[in-house]
């Protein structure tokens, strides 16, 4: 286990704890964001003279070649460290010795994720901005072929008066074109570079925030370091952005199912509950959604780095907001252990990726707990995954034959592992579901997490 915290603890943080914490599954993607926050930091502790210049070049030296290696497929972000931060600094110390260890000097882990998760959105903001741009020429171009392409024009739903094709597209042009508008203004509020906040009150380092936000490319510092680590305003513009392009979403689907060719009429429209760890932004974003009768409701934005106990805090919050008679989606979610937890406090249905990412890296899943194939212990094991398991893989491979499919990175290896978990996760949601009507739901959960536990024979964590 990779952290960079409980230094003054006697005994290593139980796995149990560990797992709790860790959001590495999450923000890799935040992988080239918090390195190019790192080499800024270091260039700005350097030229404050609070780096040596040996140490500023061994370190960016460092940092450059960790991105080259992850780049090009030569080293591996692995679920062994709890987030990207700790993946990148321990690689870094690993690499030049004691002078990685100053990379986190004058910053915290706060003002680090604010930053990488600023430099993350306004890269996609740009990129988005690009592909609507792409949409409106072409929208243009339409336009301009057809101003004598005459059609009806419809209002309530009835035929109307007669327009020009060019002026019906002409409609959405403008819509998408207060789109860019609306990304502008996203970009303009986001381009302010919170490093230097720290956890919540700055540094006693002689900081230069002016120049670093200006080697990132922002327009410069945040104001505020209470705000800069912890904005509310952020969440709340999200979400009434959120609420008002579901009300669009809606009266559109309602006229497109109106014309004759429509092919899919019955289409479901599910609304997404939004608001990160707020309850009161998102019980009063529920109660808004609901009112639009939609076809069932979705529960987004806890899949990114919020821990369990928030992300079940949440539900318990927002569920109960959402109609009882309509199906509920909780998105991105997640471990067999978020799943039996969230269904017992009312979801009914989750995607995620967990199966099959978890299975290319040789983490399969069974009733005593989630097995690391990669071990060495299985090397001569010549049991299958889990004993009574009706999978592809587990009725015809032994754990030493998938061990080797993976060792010597065959593709087999990595498929037969997600094959076993998407079995063990569908036949998981049967057992729920017969739980459920049975009336012993509560008591299916307790026992199936106790086995995961590894509280039964062959398991290794939970």
């Amino acid at each position: 286990m990779a952290q960079l915290w409980g230094g003054r603890f006697t005994k290593e943080t139980d796995q149990l704890v560990y797992n709790f914490n860790a959001s590495i599954s999450f923000d890799r993607k935040f992988f080239g964001q918090d390195i190019e926050g790192s080499i800024a930091h270091v260039v700005m502790l350097a030229k404050q003279g609070i780096l040596t210049k040996e140490e500023k070049d061994a370190i960016l030296k460092g940092l450059t070649g960790i991105r080259q290696d992850v780049e090009e497929g030569k080293l591996a972000i692995t679920e062994e460290y709890e987030d990207i931060h700790s993946f990148v600094e321990a690689k870094l110390i690993e690499r030049i010795g004691e002078a990685g260890k100053k990379l986190h000097t004058g910053r915290s882990r706060n003002d680090q994720v604010a930053l990488d998760m600023r430099l993350y959105t306004r890269l996609e903001v740009l990129h988005v901005d690009e592909l609507v741009k792409e949409l409106l020429c072409t929208l243009l171009r339409i336009m301009e072929e057809n101003t004598d392409t005459y059609m009806p024009g419809f209002t309530h739903l009835q035929k109307a008066q007669p327009v020009t094709l060019a002026h019906h597209v002409g409609a959405y042009f403008e819509m998408f074109k207060r789109d860019r508008l609306r990304l502008k203004d996203i970009y303009h509020r986001m381009n302010y570079c919170p490093l230097g906040a720290g956890a919540l009150a700055g540094t006693t380092y002689p900081l230069d925030r002016n120049y670093t936000a200006s080697l990132l490319g922002f327009e410069g510092p945040t104001l505020n370091s209470m705000d800069s680590v912890a904005d509310r305003d952020y969440i709340e513009n999200s979400v009434d952005r959120t609420a008002r392009w579901l009300v669009r979403c809606k009266a559109e689907m309602e006229r497109l199912n109106q014309l004759p060719g429509t092919i899919n009429r019955k289409q479901m429209l599910f609304g997404i509950n939004q608001g990160g760890i707020y309850e009161d932004i998102r019980i009063r974003h529920a109660q808004e959604i609901t009112k639009l009768n939609l076809d069932g409701y979705a529960i987004g934005g806890l899949a990114v780095g919020e821990s369990h106990e928030e992300m079940y805090r949440i539900l318990e919050a927002v569920v109960p907001h959402l109609p009882a008679a309509k199906p509920t989606y909780l998105m991105g979610v997640g471990t067999p252990a978020n799943i039996l937890e969230a269904v017992e406090r009312g979801v009914d249905f989750f995607d995620c990726v967990y199966p099959t990412r978890n299975g290319r890296h040789g983490h399969v899943y069974t009733n005593q707990g989630k097995l690391n194939l990669f071990n060495q212990k299985y090397a001569k094991d010549v049991r299958p995954i889990e004993e009574g398991c009706q999978c592809p893989a587990c009725r015809r491979y032994s754990r030493a034959y998938i061990r080797h499919l993976l060792k010597a990175k065959e593709m087999l290896g990595m498929r037969l592992c997600a094959l076993h978990n998407l079995y063990f996760y569908n036949t998981m949601m049967e057992e729920i579901r017969e739980a459920i009507e049975q009336g012993r739901y509560h008591s299916y959960k307790e026992e199936k997490l106790y086995g995961m536990k590894g509280h039964k024979s062959g398991g290794e964590e939970a």
